[in-house]
């Protein structure tokens, strides 16, 4: 980026050309423009303040903790498979399936519930300020 009024080659980000002081579209002090963290920090607050940060990431881990338990029984399967069990070990993986489905499902179901019942926390203390 080049200024406008002497040409000078600034970094982008730059609010004034720090040879000239001629505004580049913002005005404010020369210099690179700040971020503004403590506004950034306000609002992770909230956010972690009213439960879908940590929500959000309890989901996450509970889909890496089905793709482990399905791996399990895939890597049971093929053992068994190996091994010459066969039924057996299409029954551990089979098994596998249903017991992460079944555990997955569930905390979905409760990590919904506590983002509802903080949603309603919230709402019913917005009502009392």
């Amino acid at each position: 980026m080049f200024c406008v009024n002497c040409g000078e080659k600034m970094e982008d980000g730059f609010v004034v050309c720090p040879k000239c002081g001629t505004p580049v579209g913002g005005g404010g002090a020369g210099g690179p423009a700040k971020k503004d963290y403590a506004a950034e920090g306000k609002e992770m607050f909230k956010k972690m303040q009213n439960g879908s940060f940590w929500i959000s990431g309890m989901k996450i881990i509970a889909w890496v903790f089905f793709a482990l338990i399905i791996i399990g029984g895939l890597v049971g399967f093929i053992g068994s498979a190996i091994a010459g069990g066969g039924g057996l070990g299409l029954l551990m993986f089979i098994g596998s399936i249903i017991f992460a489905f079944l555990a997955v499902a569930s905390i979905m179901i409760f990590l919904d519930m506590a983002r509802d019942v903080s949603e309603i926390k919230n709402e019913l203390k917005k009502q009392n300020n």
